[in-house]
């Protein structure tokens, strides 16, 4: 799907934004998924990006890159960019590489500076007092 090359420059333009791999593909329903975490502050809980990959109907990948957060009670999650890429023999050109690393750039910052009153999902795994 996507190389472990990419998802090392993916993860290398996030480091530098201060976010942590927190999952490194696991698949969920369908697609693989790759999450990265980081502080908002104390008082406002985690910042999130996720990338996702599937499989495509044609030869290449689908993929959507998504920012989120939490204030470790609530939970929302914004949509940022998706592309159909066509990969000929497993690899994408540069092109795509650097728009899909921009994309995940964008949802860093998006994911930081999310309003806690875009929080509005539970979050089932909260801890309760």
């Amino acid at each position: 799907m996507l190389n472990k090359g990419f998802i090392a420059d993916v993860n290398g333009t996030l480091a530098g934004k201060g976010f942590s791999l927190l999952d490194d593909g696991g698949e969920r329903h369908g697609a693989v998924e790759w999450t990265w975490s980081a502080s908002r502050s104390k008082a406002r809980g985690h910042a999130y990006v996720t990338l996702a990959a599937m499989a495509a109907r044609f030869p290449g990948v689908q993929c959507e890159v998504w920012a989120g957060a939490d204030d470790a009670q609530h939970f929302g999650r914004v949509p940022i960019a998706a592309f159909a890429v066509l990969a000929l023999e497993g690899s994408m050109s540069t092109e795509w590489t650097t728009s899909i690393i921009d994309a995940v750039s964008h949802a860093a910052e998006t994911a930081v500076a999310l309003p806690n009153s875009l929080l509005t999902g539970e979050r089932p795994y909260a801890a309760t007092a």
